[in-house]
């Protein structure tokens, strides 16, 4: 799905301080709790993925119009990812304060970005990086993305590889726990995916995730001779059971190891 852009112009939008006072956001905390209070400890609850400050106002603004802003109107672009930045860092807290503790850990979201850590974790993702430069993402959202990464317990990245320039820069945030960087064969750079994955894991726990196809045995063959166990977790998406079945068989081989 793709949001229709509401945000026409700069000079006449008004922007709302008080976050947790818009409707939608009360309405969400008000299921969050729900969800909680259904749960009584039986399941993990965790929170939304909320992308990030540039996604939300990419979103906002529209995708064309998102990326020719930061050359336009430089001085518009600053205060209104600060404010996107406010709207991230409010319902980020507001989610984490409802989960309960866990001595056990926690986990947050689902499918290629399910994760584990021993505090309370949030996803990150700037998938609008894609329509930036590398210079206009490290001279504007950068910085917001570490301040946020610096506020909360643990933090994961999501990158995809149309993106792997920022390999460079995320894994020198020190806020930031653990980076995910899809494999996207079709789409993208595959021996710099490679590449990115090692300099990740020298750095920051690596997770891993692809789609199956017919060539993940030999895949996962050459990713476990590749890569250290510590601090690596790989997750494959399927598309029905039988594929998930081959994907559980293919992991069990190597269990003993």
């Amino acid at each position: 799905f793709w949001a229709e852009p509401c945000l026409t112009d700069f000079q006449t939008w008004q922007w709302n301080d008080h976050v947790l006072d818009n409707p939608w956001a009360q309405k969400f905390l008000e299921l969050m709790r729900k969800l909680v209070q259904h749960s009584q400890g039986r399941y993990q609850v965790s929170p939304s993925l909320m992308r990030g400050p540039a996604d939300i106002l990419s979103a906002m603004r529209g995708a064309s119009q998102f990326a020719v802003d930061f050359l336009d109107t430089p001085e518009r672009i600053r205060p209104a990812l600060d404010h996107c930045a406010l709207i991230w860092r409010e319902m980020a807290k507001a989610q984490s304060d409802l989960i309960p503790t866990s001595p056990e850990g926690y986990i947050a979201l689902e499918s290629a970005l399910r994760a584990w850590a021993p505090e309370r974790l949030i996803w990150l993702q700037e998938d609008a990086m894609a329509l930036l430069s590398p210079k206009l993402y490290r001279e504007f959202v950068l910085p917001l993305d570490t301040e946020l990464s610096s506020l909360f317990p643990c933090i994961a990245f999501h990158l995809h590889g149309t993106a792997l320039w920022a390999v460079d820069s995320l894994v020198r945030v020190p806020g930031i726990g653990a980076i995910e960087l899809n494999l996207e064969a079709a789409f993208c750079d595959v021996e710099g995916t490679l590449v990115g994955w090692k300099k990740i894991q020298a750095h920051k726990p690596l997770v891993i995730w692809r789609i199956y196809a017919e060539d993940f045995p030999v895949w996962l063959e050459g990713i476990l001779k590749e890569f250290p166990a510590k601090g690596i977790s790989i997750q494959v998406s399927a598309r029905n059971v039988e594929e998930a079945r081959k994907v559980q068989a293919e992991f069990r081989k190597y269990e003993r190891n």
